[in-house]
């Protein structure tokens, strides 16, 4: 069974169109609130999703762990609402049933992927690859939140707030076994967007902050772990 969620935030516009093509890939549709203002949350009830509703902005990466907390599906898949990841991607979560992956890792920076903002393409392409340099983790899209996994890769200490939950995924799961899939992350369709370059200055830097942030943890546990083992 394959779980949905999806973080919003006054979505309702995207939302009529997203949410009935959802159904044709997903058995479960879990919709984490920040306070929407719009329709979001009654239309998303009427297409009988699971709704979190937080009452107020608490970032996007405390919305995925609350999404997954709340699934009941073996298999969960994290997308925006926003139109900027494919649909019909979906269909390769067959990979995980079938065992031949554990984490299905959808790529902007892979042959056949791309963004429709050339510009910004070319910069995070290499800024992703120094990041999975860094940590040691052989994907070439370390931060894209298009995602598909067995529930039990977040079966982890959970402290991501914002978009560094990609971080604190992609270090505790170096191991798992991960395939990417290559798709073009499209422009919003409807609503306005959070992203300009000083957005983006800052996410990099933050990005940076919690990559060693979370290297230290790694390796702090990895440490005691193996004293235990020792003695």
């Amino acid at each position: 069974m394959l779980s949905v969620i999806i973080p919003t935030i006054n979505e309702e516009q995207n939302l009529r169109q997203i949410l009935p093509q959802l159904k044709h890939y997903a058995q479960e549709i879990v919709l984490v609130d920040d306070g929407s203002t719009d329709g979001t949350v009654e239309l998303a009830k009427r297409h009988g999703c699971v709704v979190v509703e937080r009452g107020k902005k608490m970032g996007v990466g405390s919305a995925v762990y609350d999404g997954v907390r709340h699934a009941t599906g073996e298999l969960v898949a994290v997308m925006d609402a926003d139109h900027s990841h494919p649909i019909e991607a979906l269909k390769s979560v067959v990979l995980i049933e079938v065992g031949s992956v554990d984490i299905i890792k959808f790529s902007r920076f892979i042959a056949g992927g791309g963004m429709e903002a050339k510009s910004r393409h070319f910069l995070m392409r290499y800024f992703n690859r120094f990041l999975a340099m860094v940590a040691g983790v052989h994907t070439q899209d370390f931060t894209g939140g298009y995602v598909v996994a067995r529930k039990e890769t977040f079966d982890y200490p959970q402290t991501a707030v914002q978009g560094e939950w990609n971080i604190e995924y992609m270090i505790h799961n170096r191991k798992k076994r991960i395939a990417e899939i290559p798709y073009i992350y499209r422009k919003r369709a409807s609503g306005q967007s959070n992203w300009n370059r000083w957005q983006d200055a800052k996410r990099v830097l933050r990005y940076l902050y919690y990559l060693f942030l979370y290297r230290w943890k790694a390796a702090l546990t990895r440490h005691e772990v193996d004293a235990k083992v020792s003695v």
